[in-house]
């Protein structure tokens, strides 16, 4: 008995850090494509964080264009308020939401990573009404 209880403390251990991992990873990855957004690099955002499957829905050409039609720019500072993640057999997915605050301008952020290397497979990015 006491042998099955430390194997179900191990595992619940164990479950938790590969989430906390994954959470942490996708926040991580969602500042740094932003930051990349915010800076013009809207190319590099794209080949370094879009998923293959992402990518096939959406031409790089189409991207840049929607972001570049939001006006970015150094004063725009992000904020996210929302980061859910999940790991099934080694498969980690998250979704991380927030806005974007530019001199009062709020673009709205939602995104969705899945893989071992939290690869994008959703995006939103919409000014807020």
């Amino acid at each position: 008995m006491a042998a099955v209880l430390v194997l179900v403390v191990v595992g619940v251990i164990l479950l938790v850090g590969l989430v906390g991992n994954a959470t942490n990873k996708a926040k991580g990855q969602a500042e740094e494509f932003t930051k990349l957004l915010v800076n013009g690099e809207t190319e590099e955002a794209y080949d370094r964080f879009l998923s293959d499957a992402l990518k096939a829905d959406l031409t790089k050409a189409s991207f840049v264009r929607g972001i570049n039609g939001l006006d970015l720019d150094s004063d725009c500072k992000a904020a996210f308020n929302s980061v859910e993640a999940q790991s099934n057999n080694g498969s980690n997915e998250a979704e991380v939401s927030g806005t974007l605050d530019c001199s009062g301008r709020i673009i709205e952020l939602r995104y969705g990573f899945v893989g071992s290397e939290l690869k994008m497979d959703a995006i939103r990015v919409k000014p807020r009404k």
